[in-house]
């Protein structure tokens, strides 16, 4: 079996994947418990908090740009 990418557990991670690459990775970590680790691992680490900061933040001035100036 070959194992998950870190790039796609990040992606993964990050909400960056199609629905198709979701159930992917979701049956392939009930199958593997190495990348169930590598997965957990990546979930718990600084830099997924980070990057979710990064996006919540980004998200929000986007929306802020769509609204009105007020006068």
């Amino acid at each position: 079996m070959e194992h998950l990418s870190i790039e796609f557990i990040e992606r993964y991670t990050l909400h960056e994947l199609s629905d198709g690459e979701i159930q992917e990775v979701e049956e392939h970590i009930t199958l593997c418990p190495e990348c169930e680790d590598r997965l957990q691992d990546e979930i718990e680490s600084p830099a997924a908090m980070r990057y979710s900061s990064v996006g919540e933040i980004s998200r929000m001035m986007e929306s802020n740009r769509k609204k009105p100036a007020r006068r």
